[in-house]
């Protein structure tokens, strides 16, 4: 440390300026607004390629050549079969490949600044790093970070540590062991924390997929152009041979696309699968709007059905009239056995809104927390409608030639849901009402109705049609109970 020179050199400003004016315009050249800056001739511009080239003559014929390489191992199939053969020896230990390969690069980088050089091992790295189960941004910040660890702590790269000590004052004197004990701490402590980064992703992309900075997008579209590679290299192969070319058709993922082409204004789109799905990648599900003949993109959310285990809803806000054209690409959904779905695209037209039919209820007598319910002829519940304070639940949007039947619980504990009571804590089973007719919907129809729960007696007020046990089928059930007690005396 005693032979680096902390102490500014005095340096004669005015001796510098004459000898810097001497040495300029005598050759005609003038510094531009007193900036310093002197001004290039046309000479000089159509020469400054050529002389940068001379410059760098050694990188560029080195970027070459490692091309050059990288090209004629591509073609030989050199490439491939060392990365097969590499991952292979290391089943089960990849990892060890990057504090390896991200040394190596950083010895390149500290002792002769190889950082630009590096270009075309970004493929080699990409490829290496997918076989093993990573992703290319790993093989990427190998490269990258490893290098710009070594460049960062140059110990004797002559572009960075030779050029910055011969640019030095003689005035100035530095110690070269100072310098490279700096240097090499700075590498090697970069070096660290680079590699225990880089280390601490690559694992997390090994264990879990989904975790990768890049999106499920890009991804797929690697996987695929790959396979699309290996199949045009084993077509060429068969090819060659004379062998009788057979395309196998390919198993796709099957999925079933809920989505008629006369859209109802109140329904979502629905997905359902044959297989649990392994993943899901939402970016690849695309919703859009036709708008003056042109589709444009639609806003819409994507769920997993509450009730079905493999089954998605598609909710978007559908406008009467409009027509949507939902595209999902391929490998959007992979199941648990390694099928991916193939590339589906549907479009829907949403209803008008007087091909639908109302009814309006205002409700009396019903409990402060009251929940009515829109029946098909089967008693099946289409609808649910909590009862508004002022009493009123209304239906939208119902299909025309279609019979409605009315229900209403009340629902003391406000959850939503008729609950059957508890015999131990003597509480009784909600109140469930009938509304004592059927509505047979029409197109552009509203029917408004005044219901009184508590009217007509709740052992009368259930229809016959939607009873389970029909009064004829009843009526049957007694005779036969007659004829039994007929037969055995009683």
């Amino acid at each position: 440390m005693d032979n680096l020179i902390l102490a500014k050199p005095t340096i004669d400003l005015k001796e510098k300026t004459l000898e810097y004016k001497k040495e300029h315009f005598d050759n005609g050249e003038e510094i531009i607004n007193g900036s310093g800056t002197v001004g290039a001739k046309l000479s000089q511009v159509l020469m400054a390629p050529i002389l940068g080239f001379e410059d760098a003559i050694d990188i560029a014929i080195f970027i070459m050549m490692l091309g050059g390489l990288l090209k004629v191992i591509g073609k030989t199939g050199a490439l491939e079969a060392g990365i097969k053969a590499l991952v292979q020896k290391l089943k089960g230990r990849e990892i060890l490949l990057i504090p390896i390969l991200m040394f190596i690069f950083s010895i390149c980088g500290t002792t002769y600044g190889m950082l630009e050089e590096t270009v075309g091992f970004y493929a080699l790295l990409a490829a290496t790093m997918m076989a093993a189960g990573m992703d290319p941004l790993v093989g990427s910040a190998v490269i990258l970070l490893g290098a710009g660890a070594g460049c960062l702590g140059s110990t004797i790269n002559p572009f960075a540590t030779g050029v910055a000590i011969s640019a030095l004052p003689d005035s100035i004197k530095a110690n070269q062991g100072v310098v490279i004990l700096i240097a090499v701490f700075l590498w090697l402590t970069t070096y660290a924390i680079c590699t225990f980064f880089v280390v601490r992703y690559a694992k997390k992309v090994k264990r879990d997929k989904g975790s990768t900075f890049l999106s499920l997008r890009e991804q797929r579209e690697k996987l695929q152009k790959k396979a699309n590679e290996e199949k045009e290299k084993e077509r060429k192969k068969r090819e060659k041979k004379g062998d009788t070319i057979r395309v196998e058709p390919t198993k796709f993922l099957t999925m079933n696309v809920d989505a008629p082409s006369a859209f109802d204004i109140y329904r979502n789109i629905y997905l359902s699968f044959e297989e649990p799905v392994a993943s899901i990648d939402t970016a690849a599900i695309h919703m859009e709007v036709k708008v003056d003949s042109v589709w444009q993109p639609a806003p819409f959310f994507f769920m997993a059905d509450s009730l079905m285990p493999r089954q998605y809803q598609i909710l978007a806000d559908w406008q009467p009239e409009q027509e949507y054209q939902l595209t999902i690409d391929s490998l959007a959904f992979i199941g648990i056995y390694g099928l991916h779905t193939d590339k589906v695209q549907q479009t829907v037209k949403v209803k008008k809104m007087d091909e639908y039919g109302t009814i309006l209820l205002n409700i009396k007598g019903a409990a402060p927390h009251a929940v009515a319910e829109l029946l098909d002829a089967n008693g099946n519940v289409l609808r649910q409608q909590p009862v508004t304070e002022e009493g009123t639940a209304d239906f939208y949007f119902l299909n025309p030639s279609t019979k409605y039947y009315i229900r209403l619980f009340n629902d003391h504990n406000n959850n939503g849901v008729w609950d059957t009571g508890d015999y131990d804590k003597k509480i009784q089973p909600e109140e469930v009402f009938y509304f004592p007719k059927v509505w047979e919907m029409k197109a552009n129809f509203e029917f408004e109705e005044n219901w009184d729960v508590n009217a007509i007696p709740i052992d009368k007020q259930k229809l016959d049609e939607i009873k389970k046990q029909k009064p004829e089928e009843t009526k049957k059930v007694q005779d036969r109970n007659k004829e039994r007690a007929r037969k055995l005396g009683r």
